[in-house]
């Protein structure tokens, strides 16, 4: 259910792993920017945001965000955040928020800027 999903993606954003970091800091403010964030686009965002000047590591963050999207027990983040292949089978690309999304995500991004998990102030 909906309430459910928005536990398990607040509580994964408001943690302390660097993907999770990356995903709720470029990621996600990326994909609601525009209708689909390439990977080159986040390799510049995290060079952007000052996390790394090498685009080498820019790109191995990217892979890193990849495979936390890809793994079985984060399959709530896919709930959410969608990509597609479209090179190789196994090359996620064009990241985006899925339909119906958007509001749960800004609603969550909002609440973890303002430092309460649970909206109050």
């Amino acid at each position: 259910d909906e309430e459910t999903l928005r536990n398990m993606f607040s509580k994964y954003l408001s943690s302390e792993l660097w993907s999770a970091k990356r995903i709720r800091n470029v990621l996600l403010p990326a994909c609601l920017d525009r209708d689909r964030v390439s990977s080159g686009m986040l390799v510049d965002g995290i060079l952007e945001s000052g996390e790394t000047d090498d685009q080498t590591t820019a790109g191995r963050f990217v892979s890193l965000i990849s495979n936390q999207l890809g793994m079985a027990k984060n399959d709530y983040l896919r709930q959410v955040i969608g990509y597609d292949y479209p090179e190789y089978h196994w090359q996620k690309d064009n990241y985006h928020i899925r339909e119906g999304y958007r509001p749960l995500v800004e609603s969550v991004l909002e609440e973890l800027s303002s430092g309460s998990e649970d909206g109050a102030v």
